[in-house]
């Protein structure tokens, strides 16, 4: 339950505060027909309680799935996007394993640098090395990194 004082009370309290020698007035024991609520004040207000939900924004009967979705709708942005850049990269992954020929200067993902000497249908013989110390390897075709006879080219 509030606690009720009156505007009386109120301004006599000021008035001991701005004198300290005088002892402090202590509110009225019942409250009198001015403290109720609801009824009028010496300077003409009223004494209501406030409305519940002053202030505040109405409560919303949304069930969630407008928020729900803002949050959902960029991370399935995302996904849509990664799907597909992967596609575009296995693309020009499948033209570079497709593309390759023999003669053509190579890197692999392991860092060996080397000619293609023949291709097979899943690997290539690549020779590693100078002609007279060189060693032909056999990696499957997925191996293949780079084709620098092709960045040559166009370079």
């Amino acid at each position: 339950m509030p606690i009720v004082v009156s505007v009386s009370d109120l301004a006599a309290h000021l008035l001991v505060a701005e004198n300290s020698s005088a002892a402090p007035v202590q509110p009225a024991a019942t409250p009198g027909p001015a403290t109720q609520p609801g009824t009028t004040m010496q300077a003409g207000t009223t004494m209501e309680p406030p409305p519940a939900n002053q202030g505040q924004r109405p409560v919303s009967q949304d069930t969630g799935w407008g928020s729900t979705m803002v949050l959902m709708l960029p991370l399935l942005l995302l996904v849509v996007w990664m799907i597909f850049s992967k596609r575009k990269e296995d693309k020009a992954r499948k033209a570079l394993v497709e593309s390759l020929k023999r003669g053509d200067k190579v890197v692999t993902i392991g860092g060996a640098h080397g000619t293609v000497e023949s291709v097979g249908e899943q690997t290539i013989d690549v020779r590693l090395g100078q002609a007279d110390t060189s060693a032909v390897v056999t990696f499957t075709k997925s191996a293949v990194a780079a084709n620098v006879s092709q960045a040559e080219k166009k370079a």
